[in-house]
């Protein structure tokens, strides 16, 4: 399974959770991905993926790493 794939499965497995309310702090997990992963993402994904973190950082406190 390439990186792209494996990343449009993590994301609709992500929608599958039986969490569906409550804070965005307490709802989202913090995805750090590894590079190949990152490098096979397009540049929309690439932006949509640093606007999630940015928000996971300005509303819960997560680390940049």
């Amino acid at each position: 399974m390439d990186a792209k794939r494996l990343l449009i499965l993590l994301v609709l497995l992500a929608g599958c959770s039986p969490t569906t309310s409550g804070s965005f702090c307490q709802i989202a997990p913090q995805l750090r991905y590894r590079a190949a992963v990152y490098e096979a993402m397009t540049p929309e994904e690439r932006r949509e993926h640093l606007t999630y973190l940015e928000t996971g950082q300005r509303l819960c406190r997560w680390r940049a790493g």
